[in-house]
């Protein structure tokens, strides 16, 4: 009889936890007041964020045992390839919706640059998460460039 409710029981929690899964594109310029040319070559990915952002002080334990468990997920990347700074990067993730309550990807850029006077490679994050998913194009950065020398950490 046990044999025959366990299948049934499953059945019943599926509506629980469904899947959400939602797209991006993200068009922009890249810009570098040190030397235009140091934008060729900028990789820009988009990544769908998961688990809290591993936190500064070191002590948080539980916070970073949810990093480990449920990482940010890579959802596309694309390279620059000339001194004009455009890019269009695009990508797709899902995240798990959780008792009827839908959970959309929270989309963020990671930048991958040489703009600096050294030319070291830096990385830098694009914060607040994207909230602007296809078939609507987020194109925020064709008017406000991102000025790689600033992202400089």
């Amino acid at each position: 009889m046990l044999s025959k409710l366990l299948p049934l029981s499953l059945l019943l929690f599926l509506p629980l936890s469904m899947a959400n899964t939602e797209c991006i594109w993200v068009i922009g310029r890249v810009t570098c007041t040190f030397n235009q040319t140091k934008v060729v070559d900028t990789r820009i990915e988009v990544w769908d964020k998961d688990g809290p952002k591993t936190p500064r002080v070191k002590t948080d334990v539980i916070l970073r045992l949810i990093d480990r468990v449920d990482p940010d997920d890579k959802a596309g990347v694309t390279i620059v390839e000339d001194e004009t700074g455009l890019f269009k990067v695009e990508g797709c993730a899902s995240d798990q919706d959780w008792l009827f309550r839908k959970n959309q990807p929270e989309f963020y850029l990671k930048i991958f640059h040489r703009c600096t006077p050294n030319g070291e490679e830096k990385c830098y994050d694009i914060l607040p998460p994207v909230k602007v998913f296809v078939p609507n194009t987020y194109d925020k950065y064709m008017n406000d460039p991102i000025e790689l020398s600033l992202l400089v950490r």
